[in-house]
C-alpha cells in the first residue's frame, strides 16, 4: 500500500472521479480518497509500468495532481495514535 497526496478535489464527487478511474484498473486492488485530509491509500499489484509514478500520472490525467507522501502513516493514524478509548467494551 501506498500513501498519496492528492490535491486539486473539492467535493466528494472529485473523491469518486479519482476512486473509480483507478479501481477501473485490474491492477489496482483497493482505493481509498479522503477529501479533508487530502490522502489517497492505494494498494496495488506491482509489475512492468505499474507503481506509484504511475498511479500519480492517472490521478494527473483525470485534472488532479498528486505526489507519494514521505511518511507511512496517514493524518488519521497520527491523530488516533493519541485517543485512548475510554468505554467499558
Amino acid at each position: 500500500m501506498y500513501l498519496f497526496a492528492p490535491t486539486g478535489m473539492t467535493c466528494a464527487s472529485c473523491v469518486n472521479s479519482i476512486e473509480t478511474h483507478l479501481r477501473d484498473q485490474p491492477w489496482v486492488q483497493s482505493v481509498v480518497v479522503n477529501l479533508l485530509l487530502e490522502e489517497a491509500v492505494i494498494a496495488f499489484t506491482p509489475g512492468d509500468n505499474r507503481g506509484p509514478r504511475e498511479l500519480i500520472q492517472m490521478i494527473d490525467d483525470i485534472g488532479y495532481t498528486a505526489s507519494l507522501k514521505k511518511t507511512g502513516k496517514s493524518k488519521a493514524d497520527e491523530v488516533l495514535a493519541d485517543k485512548v478509548c475510554s468505554c467499558q467494551h
